[in-house]
């Protein structure tokens, strides 16, 4: 039998007590170590502190790559278990929900489908009228598109709090839209600019966290042209331009005065917008929606498809229904303000043939959250009810 050292000895048995599989490997491995001279063998006089710092850098690295290996060599079998319950829930979750989820992305489909019809017909002519409106609603129509997939793709897997948080997304699109359209070519060419306006704050922004990330920062006569960028179109759109939603402060009736830097009111929220597109009714359901984006104390305490007095880590087949119908509003809202920009009788037939598409959409998930919401309820009762045999008292 291998000798040990008496040092090494008493940390083995200074820590034999504490119930840690990976601490007492970490002390096995850090007694082979001593025992083959790999470390200096701490002295008597070595005080607590010294010997957890000795475990944590000698012991406790080999024992994490040892598990990352061991995790590593077995992660077939894991990953098809996991696969394997993931198949079956989402199987599960197509019985339920399936009518629902089934006409959302008929309808998202459909959707995607008028707003290539409007680009292929309306492109040339767009484009020699330089029409920037025009411009603007397509690229967002494109953009609530993908969102819009995004979204389903989260509720098809039961993520219904992730799903609401993209709609949170795809609602802002809707808004700038609308937004957009009604205060003309101005507005629509301002915002295309913006982003060349907020391009310099970023990218000062980079460089001084780029030696913090291991990134090079971006040379400085790239820095100096967006300066010069953001200068220009602060001199022809107001010196607050660059700000966040700097291209929506004229429409908006906000002036910016010289001494803007001190005044608050020269700022445009996404809120303002919103109320100004006459969407603001949606607040309720926007500041639902940003309750799994933000790590706020309420978001902590309430998850949309959770159970009752439950956190929820993973997917579940609840809650499905709100998202659900935001997407289909807000595609709507989104498909609204394009077709209607050069509106024709095939256009508007569209349109409504997607309201009435929609429309059965949230009836089906109605539908599905009322059985879902039946069988939890149920659930709870049988619940209640073993609960309340286990705590009778033998007669």
């Amino acid at each position: 039998m291998e000798d040990r050292p008496a040092a090494a000895e008493d940390v083995t048995e200074k820590d034999s007590s504490v119930n840690d599989p990976f601490l007492e490997i970490a002390l096995v491995q850090l007694q082979k170590r001593l025992s083959r001279g790999e470390i200096p063998i701490p002295s008597d006089e070595a005080t607590p502190d010294e010997l957890a710092k000795l475990v944590l850098d000698e012991g406790v690295p080999g024992v994490a790559k040892e598990f990352a290996d061991d995790m590593i060599r077995r992660r077939r079998a894991t990953v098809r278990r996991d696969r394997k319950w993931e198949k079956g829930f989402r199987r599960r979750l197509q019985n339920t929900w399936g009518e629902g989820l089934d006409r959302l992305w008929l309808l998202l489909g459909l959707v995607r489908e008028a707003g290539e019809q409007v680009n292929r017909e309306d492109r040339s002519a767009a484009i020699a009228s330089q029409d920037f409106v025009w411009d603007v609603l397509v690229r967002l129509h494109g953009r609530a598109c993908r969102t819009g997939y995004e979204i389903l793709t989260l509720l098809d897997a039961g993520l219904a709090s992730a799903a609401h948080a993209r709609w949170r997304s795809l609602h802002e699109v809707a808004a700038v839209a609308f937004f957009v359209k009604e205060h003309g070519p101005e507005t629509a060419e301002r915002y295309l600019l913006h982003g060349r306006a907020t391009a310099f704050r970023a990218a000062v922004e980079n460089n001084t966290f780029a030696p913090r990330l291991g990134y090079d920062p971006i040379p400085e006569t790239e820095i100096e042209a967006l300066r010069s960028q953001r200068d220009g179109l602060r001199a022809r759109f107001g010196p607050c331009f660059d700000q966040d939603n700097g291209w929506a402060l004229v429409a908006l009736g906000i002036s910016c005065a010289p001494d803007h830097a001190r005044r608050p009111a020269c700022r445009a929220s996404f809120a303002q917008i919103e109320r100004a597109a006459r969407l603001d009714h949606w607040r309720p359901f926007y500041r639902m929606a940003s309750h799994p984006t933000h790590p706020t104390a309420r978001s902590l305490e309430w998850t949309l498809g959770a159970p009752e007095n439950q956190m929820l880590v993973g997917a579940s087949d609840g809650g499905l229904a709100d998202p659900g119908q935001d997407l289909a509003v807000s595609l709507c809202q989104v498909a609204v303000a394009l077709l209607t920009l050069r509106p024709t009788i095939g256009r508007l037939t569209v349109l409504q043939g997607l309201r009435n598409i929609a429309d059965d959409a949230m009836d089906e998930l109605m539908k599905s959250n009322d059985l879902v919401e039946r069988r939890a309820s149920a659930e709870d009762r049988l619940w209640r009810w073993q609960d309340a045999l286990l705590r009778r008292r033998p007669r």
